[in-house]
């Protein structure tokens, strides 16, 4: 389960209410009730301060902002009326077919494939509603994003402000100024995107937390033990037995449906 406390998105994302009803607080926004089975979108930087309940990895999906670019060529090419666009749109409730086609999202697909399953899932929200979203939000390049791709392409390496400068070909005054006008820090991405990862590695490996430490770029894995319980409030044993069990938990649910 992930828990997005005090979490900045750096990509716009979906998420899935698959368990429970759950509230979640975003910065400057009063607190929203979400109720089972929606789905919800999150604006490109936005920040999570408070969430009642955890979320399942499998119910997350990140958007490249290539994607949300074509997303848009669909839509109006103004806004239908001047209100300020929330954070955060909610769509109706998914039927099970629409679910199938949301967990697609997560297969490595074409882009043209990628865009025609959002248009398809966000075609249930009314026109006027996704257009203001969408041009009061529209994808920016932020370097926060740039950052985080970068130490995506290699999670095991140490790296140091100076060295994202360099691969950036930027000094490291520019890249730190650039950076607080995101209101965001290189350690606060670096561990951001590494905590990010480090629940995708879990939940796809065999429990060897060693070998993910190292994955990572921890060179001890007692030290990433502690920051991953920092992050999360939880250990990354008990995560993967609780993702283990969550699995163990639908396998049976599904043999028990095709029994019946």
């Amino acid at each position: 389960m992930l828990p997005f406390k005090n979490m900045i998105f750096n990509k716009y994302t979906l998420i899935y209410v698959t368990s429970s009803n759950v509230r979640i607080h975003l910065s400057g926004q009063d607190e929203l009730e979400l109720i089972k089975d929606t789905l919800f979108l999150i604006e490109k930087k936005s920040k999570v301060i408070g969430y009642s309940e955890n979320i399942s990895t499998s119910d997350v999906v990140c958007i490249d902002d290539e994607d949300i670019e074509k997303v848009i060529r669909f839509l109006p090419d103004k806004n239908i009326h001047n209100n300020v666009s929330p954070p955060i749109i909610i769509v109706p409730k998914l039927i099970e077919d629409e679910k199938k086609i949301f967990q697609l999202l997560k297969e490595d697909l074409s882009s043209f494939r990628r865009v025609s399953i959002l248009l398809f899932i966000l075609s249930r929200i009314e026109v006027e509603i996704l257009t203001n979203f969408f041009r009061y939000s529209k994808p920016v390049s932020l370097i926060s994003a740039k950052i985080s791709s970068l130490i995506e392409e290699d999670l095991s390496s140490s790296w140091k402000i100076g060295d994202m400068a360099a691969a950036l070909h930027t000094s490291v005054s520019s890249l730190r100024r650039r950076l607080k006008d995101e209101d965001y820090t290189f350690t606060q991405i670096n561990l951001d995107t590494k905590m990010r990862n480090a629940l995708r590695l879990i939940d796809c490996s065999c429990g060897n937390i060693s070998k993910i430490a190292s994955m990572l770029g921890y060179k001890s894995e007692a030290y990433f033990i502690a920051v991953f319980k920092r992050y999360y409030d939880i250990t990354p044993k008990q995560f993967y037995l609780q993702r283990k069990r969550q699995r163990n938990s639908s396998r049976l649910l599904r043999s028990n449906l095709s029994v019946e």
